[in-house]
C-alpha cells in the first residue's frame, strides 16, 4: 500500500497534464510553454548527469569503461549490449577475490 502512496500523486499529474497537452496541443501558448521547458529539462538531466560522474569515476579503469562505451555508442552498438559487456567486464575487475576460504 505504501508503494500507492508514492506512485500515486506523480501518475495522477502525469494523467492530468497529459490531458491538458493532447486537449491543447495545437495551442501556440502551449506550445511557446513547452519550448521555453526544454532547455529547462536539458540542465536538470546534465546536473544529473554530472552528480552522477563525480561518483562513477572513482577508479582509471571506469574513466577507460566509460571511453569505451562512447566509442561503442558513436558506432551505434546497441545501449543493451554496452551495459551487459560493462557489467560482465565489472564482475571480473572489481570482485572481491576470494583468498581466504570460509
Amino acid at each position: 500500500m505504501g508503494i500507492l502512496g508514492t506512485v500515486a500523486p506523480t501518475l495522477i499529474v502525469v494523467v492530468v497534464l497529459s490531458h491538458f497537452i493532447m486537449l491543447y496541443a495545437h495551442s501556440t501558448a502551449l506550445r511557446a510553454m513547452l519550448k521555453a521547458v526544454r532547455p529547462v529539462v536539458v540542465i536538470l538531466i546534465a546536473q544529473t548527469a554530472v552528480s552522477m560522474g563525480k561518483k562513477s569515476f572513482p577508479r582509471k579503469a571506469t574513466w577507460g569503461i566509460a571511453v569505451a562505451a562512447a566509442i561503442l555508442l558513436y558506432f551505434h552498438v546497441h545501449p543493451a549490449i554496452i551495459i551487459v559487456a560493462a557489467m560482465i567486464f565489472g564482475y571480473f575487475a572489481f570482485s572481491p577475490k576470494d583468498n581466504q576460504k570460509s
